[in-house]
């Protein structure tokens, strides 16, 4: 009975923080598709990049992304080298912010932009 008392905590103690990352990344892959069907309505990787954060904003706990914070994501995001790319680590860096320290998240694009510039120019 222990035994069987001890295997369940261990296994809770696994399975939850896995489910956690499972919604995650499925999270995240809603979000590029998002993306990608309106990139492909558009052809603007700016109005889409815009209408994917709208659509997460509303989702969201709380409306934490306004437009001016919008604007500046997008603004900074569409400025990488191969952007593309690297739209799931945004999405991420989204879904693990959705608290307050979300107003954060203009300022760390804005250094992932200055990351990936240094990078192409190094190549």
């Amino acid at each position: 009975m222990v035994l069987w008392i001890i295997v369940a905590i261990v296994a809770i103690i696994i399975l939850i923080p896995l489910g956690i990352r499972l919604m995650n990344i499925f999270w995240v892959t809603n979000l590029i598709s998002v993306y990608n069907l309106k990139l492909d309505q558009t052809q603007s990787p700016r109005d889409a990049l815009t209408h994917v954060l709208q659509f997460y904003s509303y989702r969201a706990p709380f409306n934490v992304l306004g437009p001016s914070e919008i604007e500046s994501i997008v603004d900074a995001f569409v400025t990488i080298p191969q952007h593309e790319q690297i739209l799931g680590r945004l999405f991420l860096e989204l879904d693990r912010k959705r608290d307050a320290t979300i107003l954060t998240l203009p300022s760390e694009v804005t250094r992932m932009a200055e990351v990936a510039r240094k990078h192409a120019q190094k190549n």
